[in-house]
């Protein structure tokens, strides 16, 4: 599996993608100030969305998509929560 997430200025959006390119499951979160607590949440919601027999398969990768960030460290932060 595969998750793709968006953060937005006013929303994020995360969406599971499995390895024959299918949407699984998605959520949409409002976009945090401190970015990384609301990817954290959106990401769980979308992976707890997932279907059987799906559910509980390893996630190969995580992409993360942003709006012009000015603050370099929220961005670092973003990321760590990925890995």
């Amino acid at each position: 599996m595969f998750v793709g997430v968006d953060v937005g200025g006013t929303n994020s959006d995360a969406a599971v993608i499995s390895e024959d390119k299918k949407v699984l499951a998605w959520a949409k979160e409002t976009t945090t100030e401190d970015i990384t607590s609301g990817v954290k949440e959106v990401v769980r919601r979308a992976l707890n969305a997932v279907p059987e027999p799906h559910k509980g398969k390893a996630v190969k990768r995580i992409s993360i998509g942003m709006y012009l960030c000015h603050d370099a460290r929220k961005l670092l932060r973003c990321c760590a929560v990925a890995r």
